[in-house]
């Protein structure tokens, strides 16, 4: 069986391309593994913090309104 020559091309190319996108991809994991990583998590503490204290303060307002 023949494959034509542009199709062999095309494969050639488009696996040149898949290498370069998984490239990216790594590039971009070890970003936010490495470099964005400490900023996240310290913006999640955050945000917990600041809803376990809201969370009590809703409760006493809704078993004040319930009374």
């Amino acid at each position: 069986m023949r494959i034509p020559r542009d199709e062999v091309i095309e494969v050639d190319s488009l696996r040149m391309k898949w290498d370069e996108l998984v490239a990216m991809a790594d590039g971009v994991r070890d970003d936010l593994l490495k470099e964005k990583r400490n900023a996240f998590e310290q913006e999640l503490d955050k945000q917990i913090k600041v809803r376990q204290l809201l969370i009590p303060t809703a409760q006493m307002r809704f078993l004040k309104l319930r009374d």
